[in-house]
Protein backbone atom coordinates (compact mmCIF):
# COMPACT_ATOMS: atom_id res chain seq x y z
CA UNK A 1 0.00 0.00 0.00
CA UNK A 2 2.94 2.40 0.70
CA UNK A 3 4.42 2.25 -2.49
CA UNK A 4 1.78 3.54 -4.12
CA UNK A 5 1.39 7.13 -2.41
CA UNK A 6 5.18 7.84 -2.72
CA UNK A 7 4.73 10.01 -5.45
CA UNK A 8 2.16 12.05 -3.93
CA UNK A 9 4.33 12.19 -1.12
CA UNK A 10 6.69 13.66 -2.78
CA UNK A 11 4.86 16.67 -2.96
CA UNK A 12 5.17 17.44 0.41
CA UNK A 13 9.00 16.52 0.98
CA UNK A 14 9.95 20.34 1.60
CA UNK A 15 7.79 20.70 4.77
CA UNK A 16 11.19 19.95 6.90
CA UNK A 17 12.26 23.14 6.15
CA UNK A 18 8.99 24.16 8.61
CA UNK A 19 10.42 22.69 11.20
CA UNK A 20 8.96 18.96 10.35
CA UNK A 21 10.94 15.83 10.08
CA UNK A 22 11.22 13.61 6.94
CA UNK A 23 11.96 9.83 8.11
CA UNK A 24 13.20 7.60 6.31
CA UNK A 25 11.23 6.37 3.37
CA UNK A 26 11.24 2.68 2.29
CA UNK A 27 10.94 3.45 -1.64
CA UNK A 28 13.01 7.13 -3.00
CA UNK A 29 10.65 10.48 -2.97
CA UNK A 30 11.85 14.21 -4.00
CA UNK A 31 10.43 17.63 -2.56
CA UNK A 32 8.95 20.92 -3.73
CA UNK A 33 8.20 24.67 -2.55
CA UNK A 34 6.98 24.64 1.45
CA UNK A 35 3.46 24.75 1.92
CA UNK A 36 1.37 27.10 4.50
CA UNK A 37 0.90 25.47 7.58
CA UNK A 38 -2.53 25.21 10.23
CA UNK A 39 -2.97 23.54 13.60
CA UNK A 40 -4.35 20.12 13.81
CA UNK A 41 -5.66 18.12 17.10
CA UNK A 42 -4.81 15.12 18.53
CA UNK A 43 -6.70 11.95 17.06
CA UNK A 44 -8.57 9.93 19.81
CA UNK A 45 -6.57 7.22 21.01
CA UNK A 46 -6.33 3.75 18.86
CA UNK A 47 -7.09 0.49 20.40
CA UNK A 48 -4.52 -1.77 21.47
CA UNK A 49 -3.59 -4.51 19.59
CA UNK A 50 -1.20 -7.52 19.87
CA UNK A 51 2.88 -6.77 19.47
CA UNK A 52 4.14 -7.05 15.95
CA UNK A 53 7.31 -9.23 15.81
CA UNK A 54 10.08 -6.04 16.10
CA UNK A 55 11.31 -5.33 12.17
CA UNK A 56 15.01 -7.21 11.23
CA UNK A 57 16.44 -8.21 8.16
CA UNK A 58 17.45 -6.95 4.33
CA UNK A 59 17.29 -3.70 3.78
CA UNK A 60 16.31 -2.66 7.73
CA UNK A 61 17.90 1.10 7.11
CA UNK A 62 17.95 4.35 10.07
CA UNK A 63 17.67 7.75 8.76
CA UNK A 64 20.50 9.61 10.77
CA UNK A 65 18.41 12.57 12.89
CA UNK A 66 18.78 16.08 11.60
CA UNK A 67 18.26 18.95 14.75
CA UNK A 68 15.79 21.63 13.61
CA UNK A 69 13.42 23.62 15.06
CA UNK A 70 10.41 22.02 16.76
CA UNK A 71 6.75 22.75 14.98
CA UNK A 72 3.21 21.68 16.80
CA UNK A 73 1.50 22.37 14.16
CA UNK A 74 0.22 20.18 11.26
CA UNK A 75 1.77 20.45 7.63
CA UNK A 76 -0.82 21.22 5.31
CA UNK A 77 -2.22 18.71 2.87
CA UNK A 78 -3.69 18.37 -0.99
CA UNK A 79 -7.44 18.23 -1.11
CA UNK A 80 -7.24 14.97 -2.63
CA UNK A 81 -4.93 13.46 -0.98
CA UNK A 82 -4.37 12.40 3.13
CA UNK A 83 -0.46 11.76 3.32
CA UNK A 84 0.95 14.43 5.80
CA UNK A 85 1.10 12.18 8.88
CA UNK A 86 2.73 13.64 11.86
CA UNK A 87 3.12 13.36 15.86
CA UNK A 88 5.22 13.66 18.57
CA UNK A 89 6.89 10.84 21.00
CA UNK A 90 7.19 11.29 24.92
CA UNK A 91 7.15 10.29 28.28
CA UNK A 92 4.57 10.27 30.59
CA UNK A 93 5.70 13.31 32.34
CA UNK A 94 5.34 15.25 28.82
CA UNK A 95 9.32 15.30 28.07
CA UNK A 96 9.96 14.43 24.33
CA UNK A 97 11.72 11.18 23.39
CA UNK A 98 13.79 11.77 20.37
CA UNK A 99 15.31 8.56 18.91
CA UNK A 100 12.45 6.75 19.15
CA UNK A 101 11.52 4.08 16.32
CA UNK A 102 8.04 4.00 14.56
CA UNK A 103 7.28 1.36 12.77
CA UNK A 104 4.01 1.06 10.52
CA UNK A 105 3.00 -2.00 8.74
CA UNK A 106 0.31 -2.34 6.64
CA UNK A 107 -1.87 -5.59 5.66
CA UNK A 108 -0.07 -6.56 2.91
CA UNK A 109 3.59 -6.49 5.32
CA UNK A 110 5.06 -3.39 4.01
CA UNK A 111 6.79 -1.78 6.66
CA UNK A 112 7.79 1.93 7.05
CA UNK A 113 10.21 3.09 9.73
CA UNK A 114 9.85 6.78 11.10
CA UNK A 115 12.85 8.18 13.82
CA UNK A 116 11.33 10.88 15.90
CA UNK A 117 13.65 13.63 16.04
CA UNK A 118 14.12 16.48 18.67
CA UNK A 119 11.77 17.14 21.04
CA UNK A 120 10.49 13.73 20.17
CA UNK A 121 8.18 15.17 17.21
CA UNK A 122 8.20 13.07 13.96
CA UNK A 123 6.82 13.39 10.14
CA UNK A 124 6.29 11.35 7.41
CA UNK A 125 5.02 11.67 3.59
CA UNK A 126 5.13 8.16 2.81
CA UNK A 127 1.74 6.32 4.54
CA UNK A 128 -1.28 6.02 2.67
CA UNK A 129 -4.49 6.30 3.94
CA UNK A 130 -5.47 3.17 5.68
CA UNK A 131 -4.70 1.28 8.99
CA UNK A 132 -1.31 0.06 10.09
CA UNK A 133 0.05 -2.29 13.06
CA UNK A 134 2.37 0.55 14.85
CA UNK A 135 4.48 -0.04 16.83
CA UNK A 136 6.87 2.12 19.20
CA UNK A 137 10.12 1.68 20.61
CA UNK A 138 12.72 3.88 22.43
CA UNK A 139 16.07 2.60 24.26
CA UNK A 140 14.78 2.94 28.32
CA UNK A 141 11.21 2.88 27.54
CA UNK A 142 8.50 -0.01 27.20
CA UNK A 143 6.99 -0.88 23.81
CA UNK A 144 4.39 0.55 22.85
CA UNK A 145 1.87 -1.88 20.35
CA UNK A 146 -1.46 -0.33 18.52
CA UNK A 147 -3.87 -0.26 15.78
CA UNK A 148 -3.56 3.10 13.86
CA UNK A 149 -6.05 3.99 10.87
CA UNK A 150 -4.45 7.48 8.09
CA UNK A 151 -7.71 9.17 7.47
CA UNK A 152 -8.08 10.56 3.78
CA UNK A 153 -7.80 14.03 2.95
CA UNK A 154 -6.57 15.82 5.64
CA UNK A 155 -2.96 16.18 7.80
CA UNK A 156 -3.13 13.05 10.18
CA UNK A 157 -1.39 13.38 13.50
CA UNK A 158 -0.72 10.82 16.16
CA UNK A 159 1.12 11.42 19.30
CA UNK A 160 2.29 8.49 21.60
CA UNK A 161 3.17 8.49 25.50
CA UNK A 162 6.19 6.20 26.23
CA UNK A 163 6.33 4.60 29.88
CA UNK A 164 9.85 4.17 31.34
CA UNK A 165 11.44 0.83 32.36
CA UNK A 166 13.32 -0.24 35.32
CA UNK A 167 16.98 1.50 34.73
CA UNK A 168 18.98 0.20 37.73
CA UNK A 169 22.94 0.90 38.15
CA UNK A 170 24.95 -2.55 38.26
CA UNK A 171 27.85 -3.29 40.35
CA UNK A 172 29.81 -6.68 40.17
CA UNK A 173 32.11 -7.04 42.99
CA UNK A 174 34.67 -9.90 44.40
CA UNK A 175 34.10 -11.51 47.73
CA UNK A 176 36.21 -8.84 49.25
CA UNK A 177 33.83 -6.30 48.42
CA UNK A 178 36.22 -4.65 45.35
CA UNK A 179 34.72 -3.83 42.34
CA UNK A 180 35.78 -5.65 38.98
CA UNK A 181 37.04 -4.09 36.08
CA UNK A 182 34.19 -4.78 33.10
CA UNK A 183 36.04 -2.36 30.57
CA UNK A 184 36.00 -4.25 27.52
CA UNK A 185 40.02 -2.58 26.70
CA UNK A 186 40.79 -4.56 30.48
CA UNK A 187 42.69 -7.87 29.96
CA UNK A 188 41.19 -9.53 33.05
CA UNK A 189 37.72 -12.05 33.12
CA UNK A 190 35.95 -9.01 33.51
CA UNK A 191 35.58 -7.86 30.03
CA UNK A 192 33.66 -11.12 29.58
CA UNK A 193 30.59 -10.67 31.93
CA UNK A 194 27.52 -9.82 30.87
CA UNK A 195 24.05 -8.70 32.48
CA UNK A 196 21.02 -9.74 30.41
CA UNK A 197 17.63 -9.62 31.54
CA UNK A 198 14.79 -12.33 30.99
CA UNK A 199 11.21 -12.76 31.26
CA UNK A 200 12.48 -15.99 33.40
CA UNK A 201 14.61 -17.20 35.06
CA UNK A 202 17.32 -19.02 32.56
CA UNK A 203 18.23 -22.35 33.04
CA UNK A 204 22.15 -23.53 32.44
CA UNK A 205 21.58 -24.09 28.76
CA UNK A 206 20.03 -21.04 28.23
CA UNK A 207 20.16 -19.95 24.19
CA UNK A 208 22.02 -16.35 23.77
CA UNK A 209 22.18 -14.83 20.58
CA UNK A 210 24.86 -13.37 18.58
CA UNK A 211 25.53 -10.16 20.70
CA UNK A 212 25.26 -12.65 24.22
CA UNK A 213 21.74 -11.69 24.90
CA UNK A 214 19.06 -14.59 25.46
CA UNK A 215 17.14 -15.16 22.87
CA UNK A 216 14.19 -13.92 24.86
CA UNK A 217 16.07 -11.50 26.78
CA UNK A 218 14.82 -7.92 27.60
CA UNK A 219 17.30 -5.72 28.52
CA UNK A 220 21.52 -5.61 28.62
CA UNK A 221 24.04 -3.85 30.61
CA UNK A 222 25.69 -0.79 28.94
CA UNK A 223 28.86 0.09 30.41
CA UNK A 224 30.35 3.22 32.36
CA UNK A 225 32.47 3.87 28.88
CA UNK A 226 29.55 3.17 26.61
CA UNK A 227 26.91 5.41 28.22
CA UNK A 228 25.77 9.05 27.21
CA UNK A 229 25.99 10.18 30.59
CA UNK A 230 28.53 8.59 32.99
CA UNK A 231 28.32 11.56 35.04
CA UNK A 232 24.93 11.11 36.51
CA UNK A 233 26.38 7.19 37.32
CA UNK A 234 27.22 7.10 40.90
CA UNK A 235 31.28 5.81 41.26
CA UNK A 236 30.76 2.67 42.61
CA UNK A 237 29.06 1.24 39.37
CA UNK A 238 30.50 0.14 36.28
CA UNK A 239 26.94 0.63 34.20
CA UNK A 240 23.08 0.41 33.64
CA UNK A 241 20.60 -2.44 33.45
CA UNK A 242 17.53 -0.80 30.75
CA UNK A 243 14.61 -2.69 30.85
CA UNK A 244 11.96 -3.13 27.73
CA UNK A 245 9.88 -5.23 29.65
CA UNK A 246 7.81 -4.29 33.05
CA UNK A 247 9.06 -5.97 35.90
CA UNK A 248 8.77 -9.18 37.41
CA UNK A 249 12.09 -10.17 35.09
CA UNK A 250 15.12 -11.81 36.22
CA UNK A 251 18.49 -10.62 35.88
CA UNK A 252 21.68 -12.72 35.02
CA UNK A 253 24.95 -12.56 35.38
CA UNK A 254 26.50 -14.31 32.48
CA UNK A 255 30.38 -14.99 31.87
CA UNK A 256 31.41 -16.86 28.33
CA UNK A 257 28.05 -17.25 27.35
CA UNK A 258 26.98 -19.15 30.85
CA UNK A 259 24.64 -18.24 33.76
CA UNK A 260 26.65 -17.59 36.97
CA UNK A 261 24.17 -15.77 39.14
CA UNK A 262 20.27 -15.26 38.65
CA UNK A 263 18.35 -12.61 40.64
CA UNK A 264 14.77 -11.88 40.53
CA UNK A 265 13.63 -7.42 39.97
CA UNK A 266 10.15 -6.08 40.88
CA UNK A 267 9.14 -2.64 40.74
CA UNK A 268 10.90 -1.47 43.92
CA UNK A 269 14.48 -2.46 42.97
CA UNK A 270 16.78 0.43 43.17
CA UNK A 271 20.70 -1.28 42.25
CA UNK A 272 21.39 -4.49 40.79
CA UNK A 273 25.13 -5.90 42.76
CA UNK A 274 26.47 -9.24 41.71
CA UNK A 275 29.29 -10.94 43.63
CA UNK A 276 31.29 -12.93 41.40
CA UNK A 277 33.99 -15.75 43.23
CA UNK A 278 37.03 -16.13 40.51
CA UNK A 279 38.49 -18.88 42.54
CA UNK A 280 35.13 -20.89 42.44
CA UNK A 281 35.08 -20.03 38.97
CA UNK A 282 38.79 -21.36 38.14
CA UNK A 283 38.15 -24.75 39.31
CA UNK A 284 35.53 -25.41 37.22
CA UNK A 285 37.73 -24.73 33.88
CA UNK A 286 37.75 -27.75 32.00
CA UNK A 287 40.03 -29.79 29.50
CA UNK A 288 39.67 -30.17 25.64
CA UNK A 289 42.09 -33.21 24.47
CA UNK A 290 42.48 -33.39 20.09
CA UNK A 291 44.33 -34.96 17.98
CA UNK A 292 44.26 -32.98 14.42
CA UNK A 293 45.85 -33.85 11.29
CA UNK A 294 46.38 -33.15 7.88
CA UNK A 295 44.19 -35.24 5.54
CA UNK A 296 46.34 -35.98 2.19
CA UNK A 297 49.74 -36.38 4.73
CA UNK A 298 48.48 -37.49 8.38
CA UNK A 299 50.69 -34.73 9.97
CA UNK A 300 50.09 -33.17 13.01
CA UNK A 301 48.59 -29.35 13.08
CA UNK A 302 49.29 -27.28 15.46
CA UNK A 303 47.78 -24.45 14.78
CA UNK A 304 44.61 -24.89 15.73
CA UNK A 305 42.80 -22.89 17.98
CA UNK A 306 39.61 -22.87 20.04
CA UNK A 307 37.18 -20.91 19.40
CA UNK A 308 33.33 -19.81 20.87
CA UNK A 309 30.62 -20.73 19.30
CA UNK A 310 29.06 -17.54 18.57
CA UNK A 311 32.28 -16.50 16.50
CA UNK A 312 32.30 -13.43 17.99
CA UNK A 313 32.65 -14.78 21.75
CA UNK A 314 35.94 -14.19 23.66
CA UNK A 315 38.23 -17.05 22.59
CA UNK A 316 40.51 -19.51 24.41
CA UNK A 317 43.75 -17.42 23.84
CA UNK A 318 46.26 -20.25 25.71
CA UNK A 319 48.58 -22.65 23.45
CA UNK A 320 47.66 -25.63 23.57
CA UNK A 321 50.14 -28.30 24.63
CA UNK A 322 51.39 -31.34 22.11
CA UNK A 323 51.20 -34.51 24.29
CA UNK A 324 52.23 -37.91 22.41
CA UNK A 325 50.56 -36.19 19.32
CA UNK A 326 47.73 -34.81 20.79
CA UNK A 327 46.52 -31.24 21.51
CA UNK A 328 45.25 -30.55 24.83
CA UNK A 329 43.74 -27.01 25.93
CA UNK A 330 43.98 -26.59 29.87
CA UNK A 331 42.20 -24.30 31.89
CA UNK A 332 39.06 -24.17 29.12
CA UNK A 333 36.30 -22.19 30.60
CA UNK A 334 32.40 -24.08 30.79
CA UNK A 335 31.56 -23.03 27.26
CA UNK A 336 30.37 -23.74 23.56
CA UNK A 337 33.38 -24.63 21.49
CA UNK A 338 34.69 -25.16 18.26
CA UNK A 339 38.27 -26.34 16.62
CA UNK A 340 39.48 -23.13 14.22
CA UNK A 341 42.74 -22.96 12.03
CA UNK A 342 43.67 -19.46 10.35
CA UNK A 343 43.87 -17.70 13.17
CA UNK A 344 40.72 -18.85 14.57
CA UNK A 345 38.41 -17.56 11.51
CA UNK A 346 38.31 -20.70 9.79
CA UNK A 347 36.33 -23.50 11.41
CA UNK A 348 37.18 -27.33 11.15
CA UNK A 349 35.01 -29.46 9.84
CA UNK A 350 34.11 -30.83 12.86
CA UNK A 351 30.80 -30.40 14.84
CA UNK A 352 31.03 -27.93 18.01
CA UNK A 353 31.09 -29.27 21.59
CA UNK A 354 30.23 -27.93 24.82
CA UNK A 355 32.50 -28.17 27.36
CA UNK A 356 30.75 -28.66 31.22
CA UNK A 357 32.24 -27.63 34.64
CA UNK A 358 35.47 -29.53 34.97
CA UNK A 359 34.98 -32.01 32.31
CA UNK A 360 37.78 -33.11 29.95
CA UNK A 361 36.52 -33.76 26.66
CA UNK A 362 38.06 -36.14 23.99
CA UNK A 363 37.42 -35.33 20.78
CA UNK A 364 39.88 -37.91 19.31
CA UNK A 365 40.68 -37.60 15.21
CA UNK A 366 40.11 -34.58 13.70
CA UNK A 367 41.16 -34.42 10.14
CA UNK A 368 41.29 -31.19 8.14
CA UNK A 369 40.62 -31.85 4.66
CA UNK A 370 43.58 -30.40 1.92
CA UNK A 371 42.09 -26.46 0.51
CA UNK A 372 42.59 -24.91 -2.58
CA UNK A 373 42.37 -21.51 -3.50
CA UNK A 374 41.63 -19.94 -6.03
CA UNK A 375 39.96 -16.88 -7.54
CA UNK A 376 36.10 -16.25 -8.39
CA UNK A 377 35.40 -13.86 -10.70
CA UNK A 378 31.72 -12.38 -10.35
CA UNK A 379 29.49 -10.54 -13.38
CA UNK A 380 26.10 -9.24 -12.98
CA UNK A 381 23.15 -10.19 -15.07
CA UNK A 382 24.14 -7.47 -17.46
CA UNK A 383 27.05 -9.44 -17.94
CA UNK A 384 29.50 -6.70 -16.83
CA UNK A 385 32.26 -7.65 -13.83
CA UNK A 386 31.05 -6.97 -10.06
CA UNK A 387 32.76 -6.32 -7.15
CA UNK A 388 30.74 -8.11 -4.17
CA UNK A 389 31.53 -9.39 -0.67
CA UNK A 390 30.72 -13.30 -1.13
CA UNK A 391 31.29 -16.09 1.31
CA UNK A 392 32.49 -19.47 0.36
CA UNK A 393 32.32 -22.83 2.30
CA UNK A 394 32.33 -26.80 1.06
CA UNK A 395 29.20 -28.06 -0.16
CA UNK A 396 28.26 -31.09 1.83
CA UNK A 397 24.54 -32.03 0.89
CA UNK A 398 24.51 -34.57 4.25
CA UNK A 399 25.27 -32.18 6.88
CA UNK A 400 22.91 -32.38 9.77
CA UNK A 401 22.57 -28.91 10.05
CA UNK A 402 24.31 -26.15 8.32
CA UNK A 403 25.77 -23.41 10.24
CA UNK A 404 26.96 -20.23 8.42
CA UNK A 405 29.65 -19.49 10.15
CA UNK A 406 31.95 -22.23 8.95
CA UNK A 407 32.17 -20.31 5.56
CA UNK A 408 35.09 -17.95 4.54
CA UNK A 409 34.15 -14.70 4.08
CA UNK A 410 35.95 -12.48 1.17
CA UNK A 411 36.08 -9.08 0.77
CA UNK A 412 37.48 -7.89 -2.80
CA UNK A 413 39.40 -5.10 -3.37
CA UNK A 414 39.45 -3.18 -6.65
CA UNK A 415 42.01 -3.68 -9.32
CA UNK A 416 42.57 -7.32 -7.21
CA UNK A 417 41.61 -10.76 -7.94
CA UNK A 418 39.13 -11.77 -5.75
CA UNK A 419 41.19 -15.25 -4.37
CA UNK A 420 39.60 -17.71 -1.73
CA UNK A 421 41.79 -20.07 0.36
CA UNK A 422 40.83 -22.38 3.25
CA UNK A 423 38.12 -24.44 1.41
CA UNK A 424 38.43 -28.02 0.46
CA UNK A 425 38.55 -28.49 -3.10
CA UNK A 426 35.03 -30.34 -4.99
CA UNK A 427 32.18 -28.74 -4.37
CA UNK A 428 31.92 -25.31 -3.39
CA UNK A 429 29.17 -23.13 -2.41
CA UNK A 430 29.57 -19.51 -3.63
CA UNK A 431 26.87 -17.27 -1.61
CA UNK A 432 26.61 -13.06 -2.55
CA UNK A 433 24.35 -10.65 -1.61
CA UNK A 434 22.29 -9.64 1.67
CA UNK A 435 22.04 -7.28 4.03
CA UNK A 436 23.20 -3.91 2.40
CA UNK A 437 24.76 -5.47 -0.70
CA UNK A 438 22.03 -3.88 -3.32
CA UNK A 439 22.37 -7.87 -5.01
CA UNK A 440 19.59 -10.54 -4.26
CA UNK A 441 20.50 -13.23 -1.98
CA UNK A 442 22.02 -15.71 -4.15
CA UNK A 443 24.12 -18.77 -4.27
CA UNK A 444 26.03 -21.09 -6.75
CA UNK A 445 27.52 -24.28 -7.01
CA UNK A 446 31.05 -24.94 -8.55
CA UNK A 447 33.28 -27.62 -8.84
CA UNK A 448 37.05 -26.28 -8.01
CA UNK A 449 38.47 -29.90 -8.27
CA UNK A 450 39.80 -28.90 -11.96
CA UNK A 451 40.08 -25.57 -12.42
CA UNK A 452 41.76 -22.05 -10.36
CA UNK A 453 39.50 -19.94 -11.74
CA UNK A 454 35.30 -19.78 -11.51
CA UNK A 455 33.09 -17.28 -13.17
CA UNK A 456 29.63 -16.74 -11.66
CA UNK A 457 26.93 -14.71 -13.12
CA UNK A 458 24.63 -12.97 -10.90
CA UNK A 459 20.74 -13.01 -11.09
CA UNK A 460 18.14 -10.38 -10.31
CA UNK A 461 16.00 -10.78 -7.71
CA UNK A 462 12.32 -10.67 -6.13
CA UNK A 463 11.22 -9.15 -2.62
CA UNK A 464 10.19 -11.86 -0.48
CA UNK A 465 8.88 -11.31 3.08
CA UNK A 466 9.73 -14.53 5.61
CA UNK A 467 7.68 -13.90 8.11
CA UNK A 468 8.23 -16.42 11.79
CA UNK A 469 5.09 -17.65 13.29
CA UNK A 470 4.48 -17.31 16.89
CA UNK A 471 4.38 -21.34 17.51
CA UNK A 472 8.04 -21.59 17.29
CA UNK A 473 10.42 -21.99 20.20
CA UNK A 474 12.34 -19.39 21.02
CA UNK A 475 15.76 -21.31 20.54
CA UNK A 476 14.71 -22.09 17.08
CA UNK A 477 17.50 -22.39 14.27
CA UNK A 478 16.67 -20.85 10.56
CA UNK A 479 18.17 -22.64 6.99
CA UNK A 480 17.34 -20.63 3.72
CA UNK A 481 18.30 -22.71 1.25
CA UNK A 482 17.82 -22.48 -2.79
CA UNK A 483 16.76 -24.79 -5.20
CA UNK A 484 20.42 -26.82 -5.53
CA UNK A 485 19.94 -27.24 -1.69
CA UNK A 486 22.99 -24.33 -1.09
CA UNK A 487 22.70 -22.83 2.23
CA UNK A 488 22.11 -18.92 1.76
CA UNK A 489 21.68 -17.97 5.61
CA UNK A 490 21.45 -19.56 9.24
CA UNK A 491 20.90 -18.51 12.08
CA UNK A 492 18.42 -18.07 15.31
CA UNK A 493 17.00 -14.99 13.57
CA UNK A 494 14.56 -15.35 10.30
CA UNK A 495 15.55 -12.39 7.82
CA UNK A 496 11.91 -10.90 7.21
CA UNK A 497 12.42 -9.09 4.16
CA UNK A 498 15.24 -10.30 1.46
CA UNK A 499 15.21 -10.59 -2.09
CA UNK A 500 16.04 -13.78 -3.77
CA UNK A 501 16.27 -15.27 -6.94
CA UNK A 502 13.57 -16.86 -8.97
CA UNK A 503 13.35 -20.35 -8.00
CA UNK A 504 12.25 -22.67 -5.69
CA UNK A 505 13.19 -22.42 -2.02
CA UNK A 506 12.48 -23.74 1.38
CA UNK A 507 13.00 -22.93 4.89
CA UNK A 508 14.02 -25.67 7.38
CA UNK A 509 13.85 -25.05 11.22
CA UNK A 510 15.73 -26.24 13.75
CA UNK A 511 15.32 -26.84 17.26
CA UNK A 512 18.97 -27.81 18.46
CA UNK A 513 19.67 -30.83 16.08
CA UNK A 514 16.19 -32.14 15.45
CA UNK A 515 14.53 -30.92 12.43
CA UNK A 516 10.63 -29.31 13.44
CA UNK A 517 9.87 -28.48 9.21
CA UNK A 518 10.72 -27.73 6.38
CA UNK A 519 8.48 -24.84 4.01
CA UNK A 520 8.56 -25.05 0.53
CA UNK A 521 8.06 -21.86 -1.71
CA UNK A 522 8.26 -20.78 -5.00
CA UNK A 523 10.15 -17.74 -6.12
CA UNK A 524 8.42 -15.61 -9.08
CA UNK A 525 8.21 -12.31 -10.39
CA UNK A 526 6.05 -10.64 -7.50
CA UNK A 527 6.12 -9.66 -3.85
CA UNK A 528 6.22 -13.09 -1.84
CA UNK A 529 5.01 -13.32 1.28
CA UNK A 530 5.92 -16.78 3.31
CA UNK A 531 4.79 -17.55 6.78
CA UNK A 532 6.43 -20.42 8.55
CA UNK A 533 5.59 -22.15 11.64
CA UNK A 534 1.97 -20.92 11.85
Amino acid sequence: MIWKWTLAGALFGALSALGTWLAEEERPSSSTDPAPVESVAAPNAPELSAPSEAPTGEGARTAPATERVAVDAAPAALDDFGLVAFGRVSATDDAGVPGARLAFEDDELYRHAVPSEAGGHWTSTALAPGTYALRVEAPGFLPVDERVTVAVGAPWRHDVVLERGLDLPVRVEDPDGEAIDLDYRSRGVGRDLEVVASLERPGPDAVLDSSWRFAEGRGQLTRRRNLADPAGLDARYQGRLALDAPPPVWATLVLHGRPLDSKPLDARATELVFVVDFAALAAQAGEVRARVVDAATGALREDVQLTRVPRNGPDWTGKPEVEGGVLVYRDVPPAEWCLAVNRGFTRVPAPPFRLGPGEVKDLGTVRIPVSKSFEVRLFGPDGEPRLEHLRAFAHDASALRFDEELAVRVRPKAGQPTTVSGVPAGPVAIVVGGRSSGVPLQGHLVDTSATDVVEVKLRGGTPVVLVRGDALPPRAWFVLENAAGVPLSSGRWLTRDVELAPERHQVRVYDGNVELLRKDFVVGDQRLVVRIGD
